[in-house]
């Protein structure tokens, strides 16, 4: 059970003005408590607790985020989801879409569901590369599964993305974008090439370099020849 006196939001991108004096006097109560009874696991379990709380509020900004940005058309804003939630959140966009995509794998049920509670227990940064990986367009095997739902730590899960599942072509069918040299993009399916459009790589401009890295971040494109 999470104790919610000691519930933490988890890191976004930009810092978001809170009041810590309350946090950090409850860390100081809990301390001279487990002091007077002689008891240090009064803090240590308050420690876990911090650490499950940080593990869940990752997944619930995910569902957040993939629910927001799917109902947006209710909510009858006269602004867009990306004007609303990155100024008002401090979040990037790119961090948005990641965590969306973490969430939508499991909303559409592109995990098996017998792994959904264990990778539903891990750090939002152990997702999202297993959510990238899916949006790729790459195969991920029941053994592969077992490997990246019991791995120990980040390094590990993304060991067998590199290793195991990215050591191999995407499934028939995936699509994937190359930029190649001179900034024209290029999406593949099923070996055919299609051109898309082509970016500004010569620009001067401090924005459009900005947009360009921006859209490469968040694409998933892979350079080509």
């Amino acid at each position: 059970m999470v104790d919610t006196d000691l519930l933490l939001i988890g890191s976004l991108d930009q810092p978001i003005k809170v009041d810590t004096d309350w946090i950090l006097r409850r860390v100081d109560e809990i301390i001279e408590e487990a002091v007077a009874r002689k008891n240090v696991n009064i803090a240590i379990n308050a420690c876990a607790t911090l650490i499950q709380a940080s593990q869940l509020s990752g997944l619930a900004l995910a569902k957040f985020f993939y629910s927001i940005q799917r109902r947006w058309s209710e909510f009858e804003s006269s602004s867009t989801f990306e004007e609303e939630m990155y100024p008002r959140l401090g979040a990037h966009p790119t961090t948005i879409d990641r965590y969306i995509q973490v969430w939508k794998v499991f909303a559409e049920k592109e995990i098996p569901s017998e792994y959904h509670e264990r990778l539903q227990q891990r750090n939002i940064k152990d997702l999202i590369p297993i959510a990238k990986a899916l949006e790729q367009g790459y195969e991920v095997s029941d053994e592969q599964w077992e490997d990246l739902s019991t791995a120990p730590d980040f390094n590990t899960v993304a060991k067998v993305i590199r290793e195991d599942i990215k050591g191999k072509p995407p499934r028939k069918g995936a699509l994937s974008i190359t930029e190649d040299k001179i900034g024209s993009l290029w999406a593949w399916k099923d070996n055919n090439r299609y051109f898309v459009g082509s970016l500004e790589v010569d620009s001067d401009e401090d924005a459009v370099q900005q947009a360009i890295e921006r859209i490469r971040k968040g694409s998933g494109m892979m350079k080509g020849n």
